[in-house]
């Protein structure tokens, strides 16, 4: 199990003061770092000994600990038994973005099965990003002088909104898992066309519980993807200047997107040959599928010429839905030689036809053995652990194939599979769980803790700064590899000794430990993100769009439960640790908030709330989810 141990001053009474001295970040005792120039990646070559050859046993413990918990079908799971409270609070933890009492007591009362039907029927937002994005432009621009034009954070702030009190929570969460998978960054140079962003949004999101060929399609025609991995414009071969096709987007896409470095068991295991993982792909692969994702490019209205091609710009100027529309072929750019990759061929055309190609292409990759494993497992540690067993991933994949690619059937197998489900296995096993990433750790909070929002519009604002900050933010990984690997393993650490991984413990390393540290105590005693540009505020004074109801709110039962400390407790236990927190931090939580004594209750009483709850989200059983 990974542990985060924090320094802090003995003396408890004081320690609001106790900034961490040291911050050691650990997995199962051993030291690590949180530097990707540091990261180990047990999921590539890094599984090779040092004389070459591949040390079979550590290759399986690189993918998965051998499980002893006996195959079950997910359907005969599902109907198993009354579900308790700590039951449901745990499946919402990893199906949605944090339990709520409202959630906990559906769950019980519909079953999984019966609730995951629920959530599949669930609409999409009432607003789109896209039209979130132009009503906040169109509110910038209004300002006097004006005012300016939208940002990143009116790109993200919608991402939060959504996370926090959308019923969509299913949908929500695993887009928020796909946007980790098929990355794009407003980090990148295509920040300034933040209208795009905003699509990939919508894209995501509707494609989250349908079928992984047409995301594939969807994510590969984006213009933002297009600009992020510079495929948008990619033209043919031209022997007379040595021009060849831009081969970012076919890595990628075959790297991160679909099938991964290495030949894969249906288990997610490496296929081994002659002591050796076996490549998926190699460079004449790479230029073969280049080929393929030449002569597409923006959709302008019309005519289609030269220049809207190049720059996406008709006769009647520059299209303002660029950003938002697939990009369509162009015939004339698209190279005609041959095409191999994977084993396939598209043979030479004599008229060249893009969409020919490209539908041969992402019909191939989707076919591939090797999705169901790779994607599956990439769920299942976005959403539940990061050391699934084989046998876990292997059934995952089964209902990846089993279901034509649906992705919404996967999630199902993900979150009904007896290791995820079966509670007391899970809480008593050390390699069972993933560290909750920043973004989980603020949504949780939030919807536990009863988050509120002065404007409706939950304007989180901007939390990548990793000293006061979460250290991440939706859509703003540092690069296409996202915040962390899959196959991340604290360098020099006894989990990774184990063959273990956390890929959460990428972006953590002192100066982020204390930052996510500081940043809740901010939240917790001030409020969280933007001051609206609009509204007088609480009292006539600008504050955080964002806070907690027992922060602001006399009348709040968080106020009331704080004078009587162990009903105050074991409320926090229920809400944000479904009843798992140890004696030593209820002592601990016990003895702060009865060191807090001031007569009067308008102090003593935030006052008490925030310090209990600042303890617990800094806990390092807060931070790993079981």
């Amino acid at each position: 199990m990974v542990k985060v141990i924090m320094t802090v001053r003995s003396n408890v009474k004081r320690w609001w003061y106790a900034v961490p001295l040291a911050l050691v970040l650990q997995a199962c005792g051993g030291g690590g770092g949180g530097g990707s120039a540091a990261a180990t990646d047990t999921s590539s070559a890094a599984a090779l000994s040092g004389s070459g050859e591949v040390d079979s046993a550590r290759l399986r413990s690189i993918t998965g600990l051998t499980s002893s918990i006996a195959s079950t079908s997910t359907a005969q799971w599902a109907q198993i038994g009354p579900i308790s409270d700590q039951d449901a609070a745990r499946f919402l933890t990893q199906a949605t973005f944090g339990p709520t009492p409202a959630d906990v007591a559906n769950v019980k009362a519909l079953g999984y099965t019966e609730w995951f039907k629920s959530q599949l029927a669930k609409p999409l937002p009432a607003q789109s990003y896209v039209s979130y994005f132009d009503m906040r432009n169109a509110e910038w621009m209004a300002l006097p002088g004006g005012g300016g034009r939208a940002g990143p954070t009116d790109i993200t702030d919608p991402i939060w909104r959504n996370a926090l009190v959308g019923e969509d929570q299913l949908r929500q969460r695993v887009a928020l898992a796909l946007s980790e998978i098929f990355v794009v960054s407003l980090n990148d140079t295509c920040n300034p066309f933040g209208r795009g962003y905003a699509s990939y949004m919508d894209m995501l999101q509707r494609n989250a519980l349908g079928d992984f060929r047409q995301l594939l399609q969807d994510v590969t025609l984006h213009p933002i993807m297009g600009c992020f991995l510079s495929h948008v414009g990619n033209q043919k071969d031209d022997a007379t200047t040595g021009r060849v096709p831009d081969e970012n987007f076919a890595r990628e896409v075959m790297q991160l997107f679909s099938i991964g470095l290495y030949q894969l068991n249906p288990d997610g295991t490496p296929v081994i040959v002659n002591g050796a993982p076996v490549p998926t792909y190699g460079p004449s692969d790479i230029a073969g599928l280049a080929r393929v994702f030449t002569g597409f490019s923006w959709n302008c209205p019309s005519p289609m010429e030269d220049v809207c091609f190049t720059l996406g710009t008709a006769g009647s100027g520059p299209d303002p839905d660029k950003w938002i529309k697939p990009m369509v072929a162009y015939d004339r750019f698209h190279s005609t030689l041959p095409k191999t990759f994977l084993g396939k061929t598209i043979a030479a055309q004599d008229t060249a036809s893009a969409w020919a190609s490209l539908r041969f292409a992402l019909d191939t990759l989707a076919a591939h053995p090797n999705v169901g494993p790779f994607l599956g497992k990439q769920l299942i540690q976005r959403l539940v652990t990061s050391n699934p067993s084989p046998a876990y991933v292997a059934r995952v994949a089964a209902a990846f194939n089993n279901s034509k690619g649906n992705i919404g059937t996967t999630v199902q197998a993900v979150l009904m599979d007896p290791e995820a489900r079966n509670t007391a296995n899970a809480l008593a096993s050390d390699s069972f769980g993933k560290v909750r990433e920043p973004i989980l750790r603020m949504t949780a909070a939030l919807r536990a803790l009863d988050g509120r929002s002065m404007t409706g519009r939950f304007m989180v604002g901007w939390t990548p700064e990793p000293d006061r900050g979460l250290n991440q933010a939706p859509l703003m990984a540092p690069s296409v590899f996202n915040f962390f690997r899959p196959g991340y393993a604290a360098p020099g650490s006894l989990s990774a000794a184990r063959g273990l991984v956390a890929p959460e413990l990428q972006i953590a390393n002192e100066t982020s430990v204390a930052g996510y540290a500081n940043n809740m105590l901010g939240l917790l005693t001030y409020g969280q993100g933007s001051i609206p540009n609009f509204g007088a505020g609480l009292n006539g004074v600008k504050l955080p769009d964002v806070y907690v109801d027992g922060q602001r709110n006399a009348s709040s039962n968080w106020r009331t439960l704080t004078d009587t400390p162990e009903q105050l407790v074991e409320t926090l236990n229920q809400r944000l640790m479904y009843g798992t927190m140890s004696a030593s931090l209820r002592q601990d939580v016990l003895a702060v908030v009865k060191s807090i004594t001031d007569p009067h209750p308008e102090i003593r009483q935030p006052d008490r709330f925030a310090k209990a709850v600042h303890i617990i989200l800094t806990s390092p059983e807060f931070l790993v989810q079981r």
